[in-house]
């Protein structure tokens, strides 16, 4: 579905609002249709299908069909074990939410990829983190790893530059302080260097 502007791979970026740019870079390789569709004046619209919970992820056939996803945000880690139906009225004393792991998406891809296929995730680390991010690399059985420390200036939330490092079983590349948008640009540019096809 994915071959328009002489795309030969089927492309596919999970991504929170705030990682935009990694969809917004995709499109100027010529990847579109799934997040991002194009309009006749040039402008982009944005076309996300909501996932309303992690099960309807996890079950979707398109996951399995793609030759790349890379997946730039995590839903959340947990969720409140119990949803009232009707408000919680505040009381004396303070209050306590029990809360449940949500299912691991990125784990289940690694998981369950097919050969040939391409897996990129994210880490956000506020110590140790090529350790950390390496480890997560294996556990999660994929081939790349995007790891940025938020107590890194100008990385993170809240700013439009980020400071990363790429992360392979080979090796990795720190990449200097730079605008979300060019981290977007470096990142495809290296997963398009390690892929017998072309984006």
């Amino acid at each position: 579905k994915l071959r328009e502007n002489g795309c030969q791979a089927k492309f596919i970026i999970l991504t929170a609002y705030s990682d935009f740019k990694y969809a917004q870079s995709a499109l100027r390789l010529g990847v579109s249709d799934y997040l991002l569709k194009p309009l006749k004046d040039g402008e982009l619209e944005l076309v996300v299908r909501r996932i309303q919970g992690q099960e309807e992820a996890l079950e979707s056939k398109a996951a399995k069909e793609q030759d790349i996803i890379i997946k730039a945000a995590a839903v959340a880690d947990y969720r409140p074990s119990h949803q009232a139906e009707d408000k919680i009225k505040k009381s004396e004393g303070d209050m306590k939410i029990e809360l449940e792991r949500t299912d691991d998406i990125l784990g289940w891809l690694g998981a369950h990829r097919r050969e040939g296929q391409f897996l990129c995730g994210f880490s956000m680390e506020t110590r140790d983190l090529l350790a950390n991010s390496r480890a997560k690399l294996e556990r999660k059985n994929i081939d790349m790893i995007v790891a940025n420390n938020l107590k890194t200036e100008g990385a993170g939330f809240g700013t439009d530059t980020n400071v990363v490092t790429l992360i392979t079983k080979e090796g990795q590349t720190e990449l200097p302080k730079m605008t979300k948008q060019e981290v977007a640009h470096r990142l495809l540019d290296e997963i398009r260097n390690r892929l017998d096809f072309t984006l």
